[in-house]
């Protein structure tokens, strides 16, 4: 076994946790390497997946929600399991803390832990026919204003077909993971994180009866700007999970479908969706 831990050095400034990590499961015979998170250059994820040794088992990241997510996008393509230790606040994602590690070691090294897997969101983006730019998203894909103080004019297809027109401040696309995060706070539903499904709310639409929409997974969402270009040349801009971004301008296409690849969580906690809403949320 070969177990990767990538951290992000904020929160554990002098490696402290993660060297504990390595230890326990050098203990146990276990082979462990180290991977700082790097910070990358406009545009770059923060792990280079090249850098990690060939048959990794699976990978636990030190630092909260925010590590877990940015290292599920940079290895997407390898396919590793990920279990996160909680340094930061809330912690939806990240199952451990610092006191649980010990423990959670030695039910790893044993193998008594279970896969979860989580749908991913792949986001491809058009200026005119050709595809400019590409990412996925593990909690959402959001289109936000740029710049200047002003709403956004768009128009959603899904499935080629017109679902409305907006006037808004922006628009977040979101996976069942991505529920409790950004969409929840836009007023959006929250949903299981393991089931398959898209969520679409608006950010502060102008109008009366603008609400959430929830596609199944099998959609195809195309949202065309429809800002003025001669005036707003690079009005919006549309994030992926909140690390990377690709400004935008009139005519251009941000086409958003279930990413062929997952995430998948190494939970060892049996604990019900619900009951960890209830005990994290009663924190605030």
């Amino acid at each position: 076994m070969k177990v990767g831990i990538i951290v992000n050095r904020d929160k554990d400034q002098e490696l402290k946790v993660s060297a504990g990590i390595c230890s326990q499961f050098q203990e146990h015979g276990i082979s462990c390497i180290i991977c700082e998170q790097e910070k990358p250059a406009e545009g770059n994820h923060y792990t280079d997946p090249a850098k990690l040794p060939d048959n990794i088992d699976f990978v636990i990241t030190v630092g909260g929600d925010g590590t877990l997510i940015q290292a599920a996008r940079d290895l997407h393509s390898l396919d590793i399991p990920i279990i996160g230790v909680n340094m930061g606040t809330l912690g939806f994602l990240a199952e451990l803390d610092v006191e649980s590690i010990p423990l959670a070691v030695d039910r790893l090294c044993a193998g008594d832990y279970y896969i979860e897997e989580h749908m991913m969101i792949l986001g491809n983006i058009y200026r005119g026919d050709v595809c400019i730019s590409k990412d996925v998203a593990l909690n959402d894909a959001v289109l936000t204003k740029f710049g200047h103080a002003h709403v956004i004019h768009f128009d959603v297809y899904v499935d080629d077909q017109l679902l409305n027109s907006y006037a808004a401040d922006g628009l977040i696309i979101s996976t069942p993971t991505g529920s409790t995060a950004y969409n929840m706070s836009a007023g959006g539903p929250l949903i299981v994180p393991n089931a398959s499904m898209m969520v679409m709310t608006p950010i502060c639409a102008h109008a009366l009866n603008s609400r959430s929409v929830v596609l199944p997974d099998s959609s195809r969402v195309r949202i065309l700007i429809k800002d003025k270009p001669q005036t707003l040349p690079a009005s919006c801009a549309v994030h992926f999970d909140g690390a990377v971004f690709q400004r935008l301008r009139s005519g251009d296409v941000v086409e958003l479908l279930r990413a062929p690849v997952t995430t998948k969580f190494l939970r060892l906690d049996h604990t019900s969706f619900f009951k960890v809403l209830q005990r994290k949320m009663s924190n605030f």
